[in-house]
Formats: structure tokens, C-alpha cells, sequence
């Protein structure tokens, strides 16, 4: 499960980011990049990522949202450092 909840102009994350709740996220952050061109995702409630999901999140990054609060396992899938 996946629990996205919005919070002025980020959005805070809380469970698996995995292949079921991908197109979820990606619409929430979707919806969320017409209404402002920042975006914040709180990851410290993320718990874990599976591939589908650490793609989404790298292409979230690659336009520029930022990625916050995200273990050292989330920065390794994305081959970044810790946030």
C-alpha cells in the first residue's frame, strides 16, 4: 500500500512505492506539477521501492522534483546520495 497525501506543494509518501502504485503517484505528482512547476516528495515514510518504482522516482527527479528524506536504500536504487 501506498498512502499519498498532499501538503502545500509537496507530497508526503508513507509505504511501498511498487509497480501497483506507480500510476498513482505519477498522477498525484502529475496533478500536482499543473497547479506549480516545484515539487517535493517526502520519502521518509517510504518503507520500500521495487524497479517500476525507482524508475518513476528517477524520472520525477530528472524534471526536477525533489526527492527528500529518502533512506540510503532509496538513494542507492537511485544511484545518488542521501537527501
Amino acid at each position: 500500500m501506498l498512502r499519498i497525501t498532499e501538503r502545500n506543494g509537496s507530497l508526503l509518501l508513507e509505504g511501498r512505492v511498487a509497480e501497483r502504485w506507480v500510476p498513482e503517484l505519477e498522477r498525484a505528482a502529475a496533478t500536482c506539477l499543473e497547479k506549480s512547476p516545484s515539487l517535493e516528495l517526502d520519502l521518509s515514510g517510504v518503507s520500500y521501492v521495487d524497479a517500476a518504482g525507482a524508475k518513476l522516482l528517477a524520472r520525477l527527479a530528472a524534471r526536477n522534483v525533489a526527492l527528500r528524506g529518502h533512506s540510503a536504500f532509496v538513494a542507492e536504487l537511485l544511484g545518488r546520495r542521501r537527501a
